[in-house]
């Protein structure tokens, strides 16, 4: 077998329909010293004995794409000229000699005379492809990548797809990937493939504002890839899913342990969104589906991470007063606060997110006190067709003054009459459910939770806190359930399900529901 069928059988096609590339490792293992010098002649071995070491040292690249053209002879006169590996990619220019070949890395041309013909160059500028690989080694890179060169993917399945991407599980090959997992192992990732451009450089946009956080319960992102007409944003694969993923998988024995991660990790992704806002950033579209799992072993329960971002609004400008409504409208009608309905025209503040925030942690509750099945029957519950209740949204609607607020600031202002939202019937039978349940009484963690969510977060706008607030009286509670005593959970109560339960089987009470928010005082 020749030295060049030996690179050729390293050669790994990508998923995709993207071109085959050389993983970086090849050339290591197969471009030695000593394969160096076996390519070059004698006269060239004795005339210039440093050339093997120049080669291994700059230009092991070039040397791999001229054996694939089996032209390894020109290595001497490319290395001569200056030419490195740094140089690549290069491409021919019109209105020059044959052969000569440019590089525009440094920012400005640089001309090599590499070959004697243009069909020479012709075939190295074909090959080159193979070798430009990226290595994905700084988090966020963006990488402009020409349509002849490849991820660096050994395989991709489709996961999901939306409106707007195509997700797909991959893995990146384990010599192009630094400091994002175990070095020397393929790393599982999510490859979001966009449909347009405009699409994908909005969401790159703002995952490179947030990268700078670096929060545990924010999600990272390993590199940015523009292709053609193609646009992918890899991510770290979550190998537990998303939070509804959880809810679903890990239906089993509750304990105490369970219910402190619970908290914990309300806490995480409560300081993560609270990070957010600190950047004049809302992210618009929380959800179960939007907060993905991450496990670290067996033992470890893992890390709920906030993703997709790809709908949060960031605001450049702070303003007293917004008069038109904002645009982040592609969200998902069950978490959205009662101000995303279509004809208010108020625009959204930071404190949207609170209200989905609360939506989540109360079917958490329902889910960690009663299983799955509740919860999925408690979600089913709250669909209808009275027009004053959007399908499955944990409110409905009457009519109230209207108010206005700054989107950067949060005030609020009088104006016109505008609908005025209320709880769902079910949310406030669910609520008064679970203020009779034993794990959730007064000075307890579960039962200072309940009421942090029905009097600070599924309340009107105007009465809603904000994430600092959040995250400081979650903060008490998490540390207060380090004793036994205020955690003080009975799991297993059949009598708490079955009263919980019992709700969905009957119709509400005339007159259960109630303005939001309530007259309550600071």
């Amino acid at each position: 077998m020749t030295f060049s069928d030996e690179l050729s059988d390293s050669e790994v096609k990508g998923p995709l329909q993207q071109p085959s590339f050389l993983p970086l490792d090849s050339f290591k293992d197969k471009i030695s010293k000593r394969n160096v010098c076996s390519q070059l002649s004698l006269y060239t071995r004795l005339l210039h004995p440093r050339l093997a070491d120049r080669i291994v040292r700059d230009a092991i690249k070039i040397f791999a794409i001229l054996v694939l053209i089996e032209k390894p002879h020109a290595i001497h006169s490319m290395i001569q000229d200056g030419l490195t590996d740094e140089h690549l990619p290069l491409s021919l220019e019109e209105g020059k000699p044959n052969g000569v070949l440019v590089s525009k890395k440094d920012g400005y041309p640089k001309e090599f005379k590499c070959f004697a013909s243009k069909v020479g160059a012709n075939d190295f500028l074909r090959k080159q492809w193979m070798v430009q690989a990226p290595l994905f080694n700084s988090p966020g890179a963006h990488f402009e990548m020409d349509t002849n060169c490849a991820l660096p993917l050994l395989q991709c399945d489709e996961a999901a797809v939306g409106p707007f991407a195509v997700v797909y599980k991959g893995e990146i090959h384990p010599a192009h990937h630094q400091g994002f997992g175990a070095n020397g192992s393929v790393l599982p990732v999510a490859v979001k493939e966009f449909k347009t451009e405009q699409l994908f450089e909005k969401e790159k946009e703002n995952l490179q504002q947030i990268q700078s956080l670096s929060h545990e319960h924010l999600i990272k992102i390993i590199a940015t890839c523009s292709r053609d007409r193609f646009y992918y944003v890899l991510f770290p694969w979550a190998d537990g899913g998303n939070l509804g993923d959880l809810w679903k998988r890990e239906d089993g024995k509750r304990t105490r342990e369970l219910t402190r991660w619970s908290l914990g990790q309300m806490l995480g992704i409560s300081e993560a969104l609270s990070a957010l806002h600190s950047k004049n950033c809302r992210h618009g579209d929380l959800k179960p589906e939007n907060v993905l799992h991450f496990k670290k072993g067996s033992e470890d329960p893992g890390t709920l991470v906030i993703a997709d971002v790809g709908v949060s609004k960031f605001h450049q400008q702070a303003t007293n007063m917004r008069s038109e409504p904002t645009d982040t409208r592609a969200t998902t009608p069950i978490y959205e606060a009662p101000e995303a309905q279509p004809d208010v025209k108020d625009p959204r503040s930071r404190r949207y997110d609170m209200w989905s925030m609360g939506c989540m942690f109360l079917e958490h509750i329902v889910w960690l006190l009663y299983g799955h099945d509740a919860m999925l029957r408690f979600r089913n519950s709250r669909k209808s067709t009275d027009p004053e209740i959007r399908d499955g949204s944990f409110y409905r609607r009457v009519h109230r003054p209207g108010k206005t607020q700054d989107e950067s600031s949060d005030q609020v202002a009088d104006q016109s009459p505008d609908p005025k939202d209320l709880l769902h019937p079910k949310v406030l039978k669910a609520f008064e459910k679970l203020r009779e349940d034993s794990n959730c009484q007064p000075g307890t963690a579960l039962g200072d939770l309940v009421k942090l969510i029905s009097e600070d977060l599924m309340v009107a706008v105007d009465q809603r806190i904000g994430a600092i607030e959040l995250v400081n009286k979650l903060g008490r509670i998490v540390d207060e359930a380090k004793r036994v005593d205020y955690l003080r959970i009975k799991f297993d109560d059949p009598v708490g399900k079955k009263r919980f339960l019992d709700i969905f089987f009957r119709l509400p009470s005339p007159g259960v529901s109630r303005w939001q928010g309530g007259n309550k005082s600071r």
